[in-house]
């Protein structure tokens, strides 16, 4: 009778795989967190006593005045300038294709008028806007900032 050979594996190994597609993923949505944050335009936000921010998917809309004094007004979408029809038109583009409730936060300069955040309220309310949130800044990052 003749001898059987042992089979061999000539696969690769999975399990070691596994383990680095793993660590890739848990370092994207580490990463991913301060990516998404939508903070870049320099806006003074009013101090209030605020809640912690959570992560969620959101679309963040901005109004500054620059330069200061001038009354002339900006407006960004998650950091991007452009005017507020464009906005407004990318705003509803963007909650149209987003699924339902999801948040629109106003970033507002603490010296720019009410009547400018009443503005962009509004075209967020005209855009299918559900859910809406004012940014501040709490009173302990205020200390923090100014302790460095």
């Amino acid at each position: 009778m003749p001898e059987r050979k042992e089979a061999r594996s000539l696969g690769v190994p999975i399990i070691p795989m596994a383990g680095v597609a793993l660590i890739i993923v848990l370092m994207m949505m580490i990463t991913a967190q301060e990516l998404m944050a939508h903070e870049d335009t320099p806006v003074n936000v009013p101090l209030a006593h605020t809640m912690q921010k959570k992560t969620e998917d959101n679309v963040t809309i901005a109004v500054m005045e620059v330069p200061p004094g001038s009354g002339e007004k900006q407006f960004f979408y998650n950091d991007e300038e452009m005017s507020l029809e464009h906005l407004q038109l990318k705003l509803k583009d963007t909650l149209t294709k987003a699924e339902v409730g999801m948040l629109v936060v106003i970033r507002a300069d603490s010296t720019a008028p009410s009547e400018w955040v009443l503005e962009l309220l509004g075209k967020a309310k005209e855009s299918g806007a559900q859910r809406v949130a004012l940014a501040t800044k709490g009173f302990e990052e205020d200390n923090q900032a100014g302790e460095q």
